[in-house]
């Protein structure tokens, strides 16, 4: 599921990328951000195993 997130940000920011910008470019900065936002969410709802 979090692959599919991250694609489905790529496709709607490329298709909001302004005229003279990379799509692919912006597709794939929006996929690394969701994945960083996916991970850093993660650590901090779940709790310590320790």
């Amino acid at each position: 599921m979090a692959r599919e997130v991250q694609a489905d940000v790529g496709r709607w920011c490329a298709a909001r990328a302004r005229d003279k910008t990379d799509e692919r470019q912006v597709a794939r900065r929006a996929r690394w951000e969701e994945a960083r936002w996916q991970v850093q969410h993660v650590i901090a709802t779940e709790p310590d195993p320790t």
